[in-house]
C-alpha cells in the first residue's frame, strides 16, 4: 500500500506551519533546538534524509542539553520555544483544531483518491449523486463499444455530457464529504490526540487512517433508498430503449410515457437534490 502521497501531505503542512511560527519568532534554529540546529532548517524546507525519515524527531520536539557555562540542563525544542507559541505536540504535528478543519476535505479527497478509486469501486459512491449519476450512465451508454446509436436518439447531447461529467465528479465527492463530515471530523480529531509523533508514520496510516477511513465509507455506502442509484437504474431499465426506438421508428406509446416519465422524474430528483446540496453545502439547511 503506496502512502507517500497521504505523508507527504502531513510532513508539507506541518513544514508550512513550523517555519511561518520560526520566522514569526525570529529566532535563529540554534536558539530553537540547539543540540543540532541543523534538524529546524530540514523541517522548515520539509527535508527529509536518514536522520529525519519522518521529518520531525520526537527529541526535537522536546528536549534538553547542557549549558557549558552553569552545567544546568536547559529545555529545547519547538515545544519548550515559547516564542514559538505551541500549545500542544498536537499543534505541532497535525495543527489546531481551525487548522485541521480547514484541511478536512483535502484530507478526505486525498484518502479517496489514493485509497477508495482502485479498493472500492468508487462509482457506486459517487452514483450516490443524481447529476453524476446521470451524466456517467449516460457517458457509459453513449461511449460503449455496443452502442451504436448517436446521442441524440437518446434525447441528450452529447458535448454536454461530456462537458458535465467532471464536474458533476467533483461535486459528487463533495457530497459523499458533507454525509460522512461529522463522523470523518470525529475520528479524526481523535486520530490526532492518539498519534503524538511522526514516528513510522507510514505504518499509522496504513494500519489506522486508511482502515478507519474505509469503513466510514462503508457505513455511507448508498443503499436502495439512494435517488442517484434510482436514477442510474431508470436510465439504463427505461431511457436505454428510447435510442432503438427512435432508429425504428416502432413508436410504442406505452413505452414512450414510460421514458418521458422516467426523464421528468430524473430531472425533478435532480433539482431536490441539487437543492440539498447546496444548502447543505453551505451550512444553512
Amino acid at each position: 500500500m503506496n502512502t507517500q502521497l497521504i505523508e507527504e501531505f502531513f510532513y508539507s503542512r506541518a513544514s508550512k506551519r513550523i517555519a511561518e511560527r520560526v520566522k514569526s519568532s525570529g529566532l535563529k534554529y540554534a536558539e530553537i533546538y540547539k543540540p543540532d540546529h541543523k534538524q529546524i532548517s530540514r523541517i522548515v524546507n520539509n527535508e527529509r534524509n536518514k536522520n529525519n525519515r519522518f521529518l520531525i524527531c520526537d527529541a526535537v520536539i522536546s528536549n534538553y542539553y547542557i549549558d557549558d557555562e552553569s552545567g544546568r540542563n536547559i529545555e529545547c525544542g519547538l515545544l519548550a520555544t515559547k516564542e514559538l507559541h505551541f500549545n500542544s505536540i498536537t499543534e505541532i504535528l497535525w495543527g489546531t483544531d481551525s487548522e485541521i478543519g480547514q484541511y478536512l476535505y483535502p484530507l478526505f479527497e486525498t484518502l479517496w483518491n489514493e485509497y477508495a478509486v482502485d479498493n472500492l469501486g468508487s462509482d457506486l459512491y459517487l452514483c450516490d449523486y443524481v447529476p453524476y449519476a446521470k451524466n456517467s450512465t449516460y457517458y457509459n451508454l453513449l461511449f460503449n463499444s455496443r452502442n451504436t446509436f448517436p446521442a441524440i436518439f437518446y434525447g441528450i447531447r452529447e458535448d454536454t455530457i461530456i462537458e458535465e461529467l467532471e464536474p458533476s465528479k467533483e461535486s459528487a465527492l463533495l457530497f459523499l464529504y458533507q454525509k460522512c463530515k461529522k463522523d470523518f471530523s470525529e475520528y479524526f480529531l481523535l486520530f490526532v490526540k492518539e498519534h503524538q509523533s511522526f514516528h513510522k508514520l507510514d505504518k499509522v496510516i496504513s494500519n489506522a487512517l486508511f482502515p478507519s477511513f474505509v469503513s466510514i465509507l462503508e457505513n455511507h455506502k448508498p443503499d436502495a433508498s439512494s435517488l442517484g442509484l434510482r436514477v442510474r437504474d431508470l436510465i439504463n431499465a427505461d431511457l436505454y430503449n428510447t435510442a432503438a426506438m427512435v432508429a425504428t421508428e416502432d413508436y410504442d406509446l406505452y413505452k414512450a410515457s414510460l421514458n418521458r416519465a422516467s426523464s421528468n422524474y430524473i430531472l425533478s430528483l435532480e433539482a431536490i437534490q441539487s437543492e440539498y446540496f447546496i444548502k447543505k453545502r453551505n451550512g444553512t439547511d
